[in-house]
Order: C-alpha cells, then sequence, then structure tokens
C-alpha cells in the first residue's frame, strides 16, 4: 500500500499551543498505558498451586508478570492483550489478590 501507519509512530504528538507564537512547539502528554484485569477463572484452588488460571481483561503486554499474594505464576503464556493464562504458586489458605505487571512496570491487580 505504501502509506504510512499510524501504529509505526510514537504517541507523542507535537503542536502549536494556542497562545504561543508560530514556531514554538508544544509536547503533548502521551496517553498513560492501562492495564485492566477484569476477570480469573477459576477463582480458587489448592495450597499446592498448580491450578491452570485463566486471567482476561485489557493492555496485558508479552513478557508480563502473574503475582498470587505476592508469589510468581509459572508458565504465563499472553496470548494477547486480553488474555492470559498461567499456572498458581502454592499459597496459604487465605483469599489473595492477582497482579498482573507488564515489563513497563503498569500493573492491575484483581482483588481478593
Amino acid at each position: 500500500s505504501g502509506g504510512i501507519d499510524p501504529e509505526d509512530f510514537e504517541s507523542v504528538q507535537y503542536r502549536r499551543a494556542p497562545d504561543q507564537p508560530e514556531g514554538w512547539d508544544e509536547v503533548a502528554e502521551p496517553p498513560v498505558p492501562v492495564v485492566d484485569a477484569l476477570g480469573i477463572a477459576p477463582d480458587h484452588g489448592p495450597v499446592a498451586g498448580g491450578t491452570a488460571v485463566r486471567i482476561t481483561g485489557s493492555g496485558f503486554g508479552e513478557g508480563c508478570e502473574v503475582t498470587f499474594g505476592g508469589l510468581l505464576a509459572t508458565d504465563v503464556v499472553v496470548h494477547n492483550e486480553h488474555v492470559i493464562d498461567c499456572v498458581s504458586p502454592p499459597h496459604a489458605a487465605v483469599r489473595v489478590g492477582v497482579v498482573v505487571t507488564n515489563v513497563d512496570g503498569v500493573a492491575s491487580a484483581v482483588a481478593p
């Protein structure tokens, strides 16, 4: 096609502020990346861990980290920005929060 794909560029936009003289450019703030973990299934498992878990939401990135009550999940597979599969770690018999953290440090939690 030969056209310019907007996805190839950073999200920072340059524009002249209305009250600035011609030639003065201002940098608009880029949008804040968002990770939003909305659901987890199943929502329980044995204290020994080893439960295959699916997390759904948005903004998931390749290489993200998943923790259950602060303990790392294993076998984390990011299928796309909306679905992660992983295996729960061993944990005490209490309700725990599940946190998805992208490599850029942006995180989201599913509350216990």
